[in-house]
């Protein structure tokens, strides 16, 4: 190559290096100014920041109880205390909260503030506006009691492991020192403008490290290139674990180690790939540091942390992400900052001569050999429970508290291997099959008992489906008071009505899986934790409701959502399960908005136009339809949408209100629908049931259930697991109110009851049924109402794994289904 190519390619080199440092200093300007223009909402967030999972209930602040929290004053200049109470009284409780400023030296109160007790918010801080001056470096306590308030309705005072910077000594009641420190945050104002000068400081380090060289020796810079390259995985693990406030040097070592082990298997796979540590350092903490702020908002909104499934459906979650409300938060800024510095003073140091071919197969033979083994065991289970390590598949949350992000993530990948019942044969079930085929054949010839269903000249009725989404009654939890009935309808609804709870799988998300779970009478039981039934099981025509109608002659045969198609993979599952049409929100026009949804007043109206326009009018009509109007996020107005229910007792929360009010407008719009149904000359049921229940704020159910999440027995959580159903009808039924049943059993019990013919699989069903009237991924019922944790722990153990075997048969081992027992046809068994 002659010099001046060379001097070329060099010049082309250094315009690109050039052009790459003025775009990444414009962005990071553009960071800056950014956090200037929304300098208040960072105030405040720094000041408001409290990780709920991580906080425990200590004592009421009962008549003659003092709690104290000693405090070294960092500033002179004291503006805000901040307490975290509970206070199941809002709005209603009589007295007040006293908060005392006491100086140690003398044992004086140096100022007394005041708070009524009715005025203190539920599970979220108080402000006492102090504006005091204190001597730094003093020691102060701060001290809380109440004075006139009424016996057992005083607020909860916190504790929890964070030390606010300043606290001296653990929370004291009555001069008894407890465990840990006092929910409490002290405003000085001051401190957050040292924040900031530390922001503009960090940022300044690293544009002077983007322009210009690190000034140090060769050997040091060395040797900090080797020290930051190996750091790497060890600094990521920290910097995703501090977006949701979990030290990893309070782990147990077996957890911390093998997040370790799992950083840097990672890692170790990108250097591989590239070739590069300033490339594959840089790569792999961005691609993490995103993936800890995705955490941050997915453990928020829902209740959760991110799982393997929520990776299958992302689609899906993009689609209603803008619903909800974001605000920057301080440890984003700061890990943000500490990763720019690091990969600046990364990219200054030398880079050593890249890995040989053989260096790189050894590398990649011993992260093999460490995955095959990690797999092994994360697989097999046994072996990590030897040592206390189990993934905590009741409480997410807690067990990524526990078990860090990235191997708590790993634990859950289990969810993405189906795995085979150990009983499982094409010949064990074929044998099931051929078992209970015979029994129904002989119960089938004696004399039927008519259905509740059952039309009087035994024409086939219209069947209308609806799974409602997130509708529920939440006083199933417990009793609260609203000023007016959000539900008065349905309240009401009795003639020809059949009514009761309905126990799902799921809580707050993953719709598809109680879609799943009626259309095709299969349970999420015997899938694995975690698992989205449309996006990751069903990959194959599937045995369900809607064939089973078709194989007796319905016509229509519609899916409707009025929301995106793309949802839930739901075009091709749609088709997998035979459905003629599949409408969604492009074929509604003009509909009335509520938020950002189509109201299921349009959505209902939908239906009656579909059934209005239906060709073939001489055969019955069948429809499913899946609404989206109360989906989640419930936390920001609307123009177009006023909260006209009002939660009047101390369980108030203006999420609640949201959705009671959106309820409210189901029930309305429900009322207009089987209003026109009734004039309707066909016979026609409509199966209307909710399929879970709202995620909105966790202090409401704490509020409802009397106690936190994490103090909730596995039976008591099942009632965050129930929503109700309507089967209602146009022509005489025997009305019914059925206590208990689960979602895989109301398909089954719906054609049943209506004399249509059912498949041995529904008989099978309907007959675990009578045994087992609720089984789901949560848990069980008996018929006597006993709970088991697990269905294979029941009485009823050797039925349940019949159950098992025949929904692996039909679910994922499709090639060798065996169709006599799900279909009724002889051309759908072939």
């Amino acid at each position: 190559m002659s010099e001046t190519v060379k001097n070329k390619h060099v010049k082309k080199k250094n315009s690109a290096v050039l052009l790459l440092k003025t775009v990444i200093t414009a962005v990071l300007l553009f960071f800056t100014w950014y956090l200037c223009s929304h300098f208040m909402e960072y105030q405040k967030n720094a000041t408001n920041q409290v990780n709920k999972y991580r906080i425990d209930q200590v004592c009421q602040l009962s008549a003659g109880s003092a709690v104290s929290q000693k405090f070294v004053a960092k500033h002179t200049h004291l503006k805000t205390v901040k307490v975290y109470f509970g206070n199941d009284y809002s709005g209603q409780a009589s007295g007040k909260v006293i908060l005392n400023i006491i100086d140690l030296e003398t044992g004086k109160s140096i100022q007394r503030l005041t708070k009524n007790i009715s005025d203190i918010v539920n599970n979220d801080y108080t402000e006492f506006k102090t504006n005091l001056q204190l001597t730094k470096k003093k020691e102060y306590s701060i001290q809380l009691t109440t004075s006139g308030a009424e016996s057992g309705k005083e607020p909860l005072i916190f504790q929890w492991t964070t030390k606010e910077t300043g606290f001296r000594g653990k929370l004291k009641i009555n001069q008894e020192e407890q465990g840990k420190y006092l929910v409490s945050k002290l405003y000085y104002p001051v401190t957050i403008y040292q924040q900031w000068a530390g922001i503009c400081m960090m940022m300044a380090l690293v544009l002077l490290l983007l322009w210009f060289a690190l000034p140090a020796p060769e050997m040091v810079k060395k040797a900090l290139g080797q020290i930051l390259f190996f750091a790497a995985p060890l600094f990521t693990f920290w910097f995703v674990e501090r977006f949701t406030d979990n030290p990893i040097f309070r782990m147990r070592a077996a957890e911390f180690w093998l997040n370790i082990l799992v950083y840097y298997m990672f890692f170790g796979l990108l250097y591989l790939i590239f070739n590069s540590r300033r490339v594959s350092v840089t790569i792999g903490s961005i691609l993490w540091c995103i993936i800890g702020i995705a955490n941050y908002y997915v453990l928020s909104f829902k209740g959760a942390p991110i799982v393997p499934s929520d990776i299958m459906s992302a689609r899906t979650a993009a689609n209603v992400a803008e619903n909800y409300t974001y605000s920057i938060q301080p440890v984003f800024v700061w890990n943000v900052l500490f990763l720019l510095l690091y990969l600046a003073i990364m990219w200054r140091c030398p880079v050593p001569k890249k890995m040989g071919w053989k260096k790189r197969v050894i590398m990649l033979i011993v992260i093999g050999l460490l995955g095959s083994v990690l797999g092994h065991f994360v697989v097999e289970q046994k072996t990590l429970k030897n040592f206390g390590i189990k993934n905590n598949v009741w409480d997410q949350k807690k067990g990524y508290a526990k078990n860090g992000l990235f191997f708590g993530f790993v634990l859950n990948m289990n969810s993405l291997v189906q795995e085979k019942p150990s009983d499982y044969s094409v010949e064990a079930a074929k044998d099931i099959a051929e078992k209970y085929e015979e029994k129904f054949a002989n119960e089938d010839s004696d004399k039927k008992k008519k259905g509740r269903l059952e039309t009087a000249d035994g024409t086939k009725p219209n069947v209308i489906g609806i799974m409602n989404e997130a509708f529920s009654d939440l006083s199933v939890i417990n009793e609260f008071s609203t000023n007016e009935d959000y539900m008065p309808f349905i309240h009401s609804l009795k003639k020809n009505t059949i009514k009761g709870s309905l126990y799902m799988s799921i809580f707050g998300s993953g719709t598809c899986n109680s879609e799943f779970e009626y259309l095709t009478g299969n349970s999420m039981s015997f899938l694995q934790n975690g698992i989205i039934a449309y996006t990751q099981v069903v990959k194959d025509k599937l045995p369900n409701m809607t064939y089973l109608l078709k194989e007796q002659g319905y016509k229509g045969n519609l899916a409707l959502h009025p929301y995106l198609a793309s949802g839930w993979n739901r075009v091709q599952v749609y088709d997998y399960m035979g459905f003629d049409h599949f409408y969604s929100e492009t074929d509604f026009k003009n509909p009335t908005m509520y938020r950002k949804y189509i109201s299921d007043e349009s959505d209902f109206k939908k239906i009656e136009e579909l059934y209005e326009n239906r060709t073939e009018k001489d055969e019955p009509f069948y429809l499913f339809n899946v609404t989206m109007q109360n989906h989640g996020g419930f936390d920001k107005t609307y123009s177009n949408f006023h909260n006209d229910i009002q939660i009047t007792d101390n369980h108030k929360n203006e999420q609640a209100e949201q959705y009671l009010s959106l309820v409210k407008k189901t029930d309305d719009a429900f009322k207009q629908l089987v209003e026109y149904f009734s004039k309707v000359k066909e016979p026609t049921i409509i199966v209307m049931y909710g399929d879970h229940q709202p995620a909105v704020q966790s202090s409401f159910y704490d509020s409802l259930f009397g106690k936190s999440a994490g103090s909730l027995t596995n039976e008591e959580l099942m009632n965050k697991y129930r929503t109700p159903f309507i089967i209602w009808a146009n022509y005489d039924i025997k009305e019914k109110t059925i206590d208990k049943m689960s979602a895989n059993y109301l398909s089954a019990y719906v054609m049943n009851e209506a004399g249509l013919e059912t498949s041995p699989y529904q008989k099978f069903l309907l007959k675990l049924r009578k045994k087992l009237p609720v089984l789901t991924a949560m848990g069980c019922f008996d018929k006597k109402g006993k709970y088991y944790e697990s269905a294979l722990e029941s009485p009823y153990s050797d039925m349940v794994k019949e159950y098992q075997i025949l929904q692996y048969n039909n679910l994922i081992d499709t090639k060798h289904t065996v169709n006599s027992f799900f279909y009724l046809s002889d051309e759908q068994k072939k």
